[in-house]
């Protein structure tokens, strides 16, 4: 029988295309190896140090890392984007961005897709997600704090 860890080690660093222990993992083996090349070549965002060390303080590191983007794209770009077409048009950015996410992800193109990063296009998600909440909860449109130029409420 063969041990878990010697099977696991096995795979991640046997060659053999042909090899029975590997061919069920191969694809896998493959992603992994792109994973690490890309956290290789992007530089690592400054929250990931020091590290967390339970899964709540995960969950503070990575809903202030949205919260941030989330500010700061409201200031830049207002709400009258998502005022335009409500729930219904966050779903379509939702779509655009997950078939980001594939191309990022899946597609031989994901390197050269442009700009946008992994970790960017899955903040993105994530802030329209809350987007879609506030505003089936009606909070969308609240003035930000210190912004006089903004009525509270919405106006729909």
């Amino acid at each position: 029988m063969i041990d878990p860890g010697d099977f696991s080690s096995h795979w991640r660093e046997c060659a053999n295309p042909d090899c029975w222990i590997c061919r069920p993992n191969i694809a896998t083996r493959n992603l992994k190896v792109a994973l690490k090349q890309e956290r290789k070549d992007e530089a690592v965002p400054a929250y990931t140090s020091p590290r967390p060390h339970t899964f709540e303080e995960s969950l503070d590191i990575m809903y202030a890392q949205c919260r941030q983007v989330m500010i700061d794209r409201h200031r830049k770009y207002g709400r009258g984007n998502i005022d335009a077409f409500g729930r219904q048009g966050v779903v379509v950015r939702l779509s655009d961005k997950l078939a980001r996410l594939k191309t990022l992800l899946f597609s031989s193109r994901g390197a050269e897709a442009g700009d946008e990063k992994e970790l960017d296009t899955w903040i993105d998600i994530a802030n329209y997600g809350v987007i879609g909440l506030l505003l089936l909860c009606n909070m969308w449109g609240l003035p930000m704090k210190g912004d006089k130029s903004e009525s509270a409420g919405c106006d729909r």
